[in-house]
């Protein structure tokens, strides 16, 4: 198991049962204003900010679209001696035709929320600020759901222990858990964030 916990947040539950019985391809919009990070702060340490931080939100949508990645594609800003490779854009495709956009910026201002997250299908919105507060939209209404910041934690853990004491299911599938990490990995390579040789497994997601 691994702590990807924002998919077990209850307003990402919301999300997903929202779009339930929708057919058509997602496009997800995440966006994190993660805040200035001093150059030589450990957290830029192997693999940096994207494989310490972005991961979780590559598999915040693969929570949604609940569908294998397909390609991988991002882009750094230039880091102007003051950042590490952490203003980016990353692009996944899924193979049901969806897409998500991930940016990921240390150059705004604190006092704008972390979190941000948008989903668009079949004529329908979700829009998720800081998970906090969840707009839901169809049909010209709109449902609102407020709550305490809630990333999930307490139910990822939950559901983690009871899996070992009745030997069921991990809460994210092993092979899913791969897919989401290897991803977080090429969008480090494709923003020149080094890793280790230990950390390359054989390529199971194609770069665009």
């Amino acid at each position: 198991m691994v702590g990807f916990n924002r998919r077990f947040a209850p307003l990402t539950t919301k999300i997903r049962d929202f779009f339930a019985e929708c057919v058509e391809p997602m496009m997800v919009h995440i966006r994190i204003n993660a805040g200035q990070l001093a150059r030589e702060h450990w957290a830029h340490e192997d693999g940096g900010r994207v494989v310490g931080e972005v991961c979780h939100f590559v598999d915040l949508a693969r929570s949604l679209v609940n569908s294998p990645i397909e390609t991988v594609w991002a882009k750094a800003l230039p880091d102007c001696l003051a950042y590490n490779r952490d203003n980016l854009v990353a692009n996944l495709s899924f193979e049901d035709g969806s897409m998500a956009n991930i940016v990921y910026v240390a150059n705004g201002d604190k006092a704008v929320p972390k979190e941000f997250v948008e989903v668009f299908s079949g004529g329908s919105t979700a829009r998720l600020d800081d998970f906090r507060v969840l707009e839901l939209v169809r049909n010209g209404r709109t449902h609102k759901f407020k709550s305490r910041r809630d990333k999930g934690h307490q139910c990822e853990l939950e559901l983690t222990v009871e899996a070992i004491c009745r030997s069921g299911s991990a809460p994210i599938p092993f092979k899913e858990l791969v897919e989401v990490t290897e991803a977080t990995f090429r969008i480090a390579e494709a923003v020149g964030i080094p890793l280790e040789p230990s950390v390359e497994p054989e390529s199971i997601v194609q770069s665009a």
